[in-house]
């Protein structure tokens, strides 16, 4: 069976730590650059794939799990440009 890739926005505290265990769990994950490029990186490490914009993340993804803390963050990743048709 064949895992679906799932796309993560926001990675930073607490986002990290769920990321973490999605990838861990043999999931595809993609995600994107955060302030601290660490969590990135380290996600990386563990066999995630980064993209460069929410527009990849969900060109690229199945499922997308959004962790963003402020609500200017949210309607960013939500806007028409950033989205795909299904």
């Amino acid at each position: 069976m064949t895992k679906p890739t799932i796309g993560f926005i926001g990675v930073g505290l607490m986002g990290h730590g769920m990321a973490k265990n999605i990838v861990e769990a043999g999931y595809p994950l993609v995600t994107m650059a955060h302030k601290k490029r660490e969590a990135v990186d380290d996600l990386i490490g563990r066999g995630a794939t980064e993209a460069k914009s929410p527009k990849e993340i969900a060109e690229q993804s199945e499922i997308i799990r959004p962790r963003l803390r402020r609500l200017s963050g949210a309607k960013t990743a939500s806007s028409p440009g950033c989205s795909r048709a299904r």
